[in-house]
């Protein structure tokens, strides 16, 4: 939901003293990224009515939380300032302490913009950092070998696992607290895909109070509504009548996804898009996406991308997904039979998808999972007797996995710690070329509803593998004495387990934040920047290799 604004927000007139506005936004890691990589340009309506060099002015100035941006060169016109507020808030996200501007004259002209920030410069620097972690750790789930295609789908997923629905504006809180509105969810995408090297556009509608993204895939710009795919819904307490938001947790939707003009104004189906003006058209390439009503995270392995097709639950199945044919194949067939009691079963599945380093983690209504890409092996993960009727979603974070607990569907859940993710060697080989989709033929579904509904199910018992382990020689009561070279560890590889990984970047953000004390020999490793200082830019720079955004540490 976007927030209001009266029509007397397009207008100023010179009498005025200073502008205040609401803001979406982000962090500094975008000029570090500008500097080494190709970033993509956010883009919206009112850019077309402000002179780009008093963006670009403004835009420095708070970046460096400046007190005063010198215009006097510009020939700003009043007429400009409404829309600069608009623009920096949409164009500029990762901005998102300004809260505002007065500005200054001098013979009727305007010679200076002083703005106006929501934190101290202590505090703006400390919810850089905690931004920053946040924007490295989605960055770190795409990479160079991805089409815009791939990327535009990973970052949507991983946003809508990390969002809630709450009445937050700025995009710092999706990505810190994950917490936020419409504006917050369009302004976080936004950032992310420029980080990656996508365009895209802030689309705002004052009609249906709201706010979406047109993302660029192939030189087209195609409509993804974060806010509607992530699977948030509401009830009404009786007592207060507040409203209060439950979220599916580790579930994303994607009827929203790369949509046309077409679609999202007319189609019966969805809720439609009405009252809006975009600076792009977008075409019908991608309505007819097979996943479109698919719940499941998509997750991005050894070259391949994979969901659960988890619409019906007589059919539940992990899929990997050919973005180029808009075709899916059958990896393995999963259980998906979700008891509503009574001998009553949801139509739907609530397994989704995670991974990590090759391997796949998925759940059932009792146990989460584990799947070897490349040996094509199953485990039972977990099946943590807090599980039993009640797992509903898996996810990962900072190396560990996680389940979603909750009493149903329409039940408030929260996250259940299981354990560390399995850790193999990764592939050798190179990533595989990919293309962009083509245009796709009409697929036609029947839509399908939440209501239970009797069906026969079978249920099988989880698969267990036996493993055997070797036993460690016992060393001599006396050991030798042996003179080896001090051991060397390469640059980054800072928890020093000779494996460059984003447990690396969080050993460095821990120490940064007083959590934990690196040992000598790790900090020796820990300056990727080349700075003799260890700071946040460090572990930013780390996660941009491991995301292969730049090759070299």
């Amino acid at each position: 939901m976007l927030m209001k604004k009266g029509k007397s927000t397009r207008f100023i007139s010179a009498a005025l003293a200073a502008i205040i506005a609401s803001f979406s936004a982000m962090s500094a890691f975008s000029v570090a990224s500008a500097q080494e990589n190709q970033v993509g340009t956010i883009h919206c309506i009112d850019e077309q009515y402000v002179d780009p060099a008093l963006v670009e002015a403004v835009a420095d100035c708070v970046e460096n939380c400046e007190t005063m941006a010198d215009v006097s060169d510009l020939n700003v016109q009043t007429n400009q300032l409404s829309y600069l507020i608009n623009v920096l808030k949409n164009n500029h996200p990762q901005l998102f302490y300004f809260s505002g501007f007065s500005f200054m004259t001098s013979g009727g002209r305007i010679v200076a913009i002083k703005p106006q920030y929501l934190y101290s410069t202590s505090e703006i620097q400390s919810r850089r950092q905690l931004f920053d972690a946040a924007v490295n750790a989605c960055l770190a789930k795409v990479s160079a070998g991805m089409s815009d295609f791939e990327k535009a789908l990973i970052l949507h997923d991983e946003i809508a696992v990390l969002g809630k629905y709450a009445y937050r504006t700025t995009a710092d809180y999706i990505m810190i607290e994950g917490l936020g509105q419409c504006s917050s969810y369009a302004g976080a995408y936004s950032y992310l895909l420029s980080l990656a090297g996508i365009d895209s556009e802030i689309v705002e509608s004052e009609s249906i109070n709201h706010a979406w993204n047109k993302v660029c895939i192939g030189g087209s710009y195609y409509n993804v509504d974060l806010t509607w795919d992530d699977s948030v819904s509401y009830w009404i307490d009786d007592e207060n009548g507040e409203r209060t938001y439950y979220d599916n947790l580790g579930h994303a939707f994607h009827n929203y996804f790369l949509k046309s003009d077409y679609v999202f104004q007319n189609d019966d189906l969805l809720r439609k898009h009405t009252g809006y003006t975009s600076l792009f058209s977008s075409p019908t390439t991608y309505d007819n996406l097979v996943f479109s009503t698919s719940s499941s995270k998509f997750c991005y392995e050894n070259g391949e991308l994979y969901y659960i097709d988890n619409e019906s639950s007589q059919h539940t199945a992990l899929k990997k997904y050919n973005a180029a044919t808009n075709t899916s194949q059958t990896v393995k067939t999963l259980s998906g039979a979700w008891s509503a009691g009574n001998n009553m079963y949801y139509v739907k599945s609530y397994a989704t998808l995670a991974s990590e380093n090759g391997i796949l983690y998925y759940n059932d209504q009792n146990s989460v999972y584990a799947y070897n890409i490349l040996s094509g092996e199953e485990t039972l993960y977990s099946n943590n007797s807090a599980l039993q009727d009640k797992c509903y979603g898996v996810k990962v974070e900072n190396g560990g996995v996680y389940a979603a607990v909750s009493d149903g569907p329409q039940s408030v859940g929260s996250w259940l710690y299981l354990g560390d993710t399995i850790h193999v060697e990764p592939p050798t080989t190179e990533a595989p070329t990919t293309v962009e989709p083509t245009t796709i033929e009409a697929a036609t579904t029947e839509p399908t509803t939440d209501v239970p509904t009797t069906i026969e199910t079978t249920t099988t018992e989880p698969t267990t593998v036996e493993t055997t382990t070797t036993p460690v020689p016992t060393p001599p009561a006396t050991a030798p004495q042996i003179t080896t070279e001090p051991k060397q560890f390469a640059l980054g590889d800072v928890n020093l387990d000779e494996y460059l990984s984003i447990h690396d970047v969080t050993s460095i953000q821990k120490h940064l934040a007083g959590l934990t004390e690196l040992s000598s020999e790790a900090l020796a490793v820990s300056d990727v920047d080349h700075d003799e200082t260890l700071t946040i830019n460090d572990a930013t720079r780390l996660q941009l290799y491991l995301a292969f955004l730049i090759d070299v540490l």
